[in-house]
């Protein structure tokens, strides 16, 4: 799911990835998908987190559609669509990107391209 020298450096620092299914917003994508926490294997807390799951058509609506029911704020630019934290403080969103084609989650804007499958 990483960029190999993303993956080498995350494993470099001790952190070993935990694959599990997708379970983002309640949302059940019908293509490929997989969210990939990385940590300490003595941790239930993850170090970084990394999701995608590929989007089939009108999956998109629906997906932005949910997250927007959970109160998180969306911001199209060049890329696609950005979900932002809502406005009551709940949860940062850090990096999440929805495009036509695939949806992709890290801690930072910037570590989606540590997504092999976001390029």
């Amino acid at each position: 799911m990483l960029v190999p020298v993303v993956d080498e450096q995350l494993r470099a620092e001790g952190w070993t990835p935990a694959p599990k299914p997708w379970t983002q917003f309640g949302f059940t994508p019908t293509g490929a998908a997989l969210e990939c926490p990385w940590g300490t294997p003595d941790s239930m807390h993850s170090e970084r987190y990394y999701a995608w799951a590929g989007l089939n058509p009108g999956e998109r609506e629906t997906f932005i559609g949910l997250v927007q029911q959970y109160g998180y704020r969306t911001e199209d630019d060049a890329d696609g669509t950005w979900v932002l934290a809502p406005e009551d403080g709940s949860p940062h969103a850090g990096g999440f990107l929805i495009t036509d084609a695939w949806v992709a989650i890290s801690d930072t804007r910037e570590q989606i391209e540590d997504i092999i499958w976001a390029r």
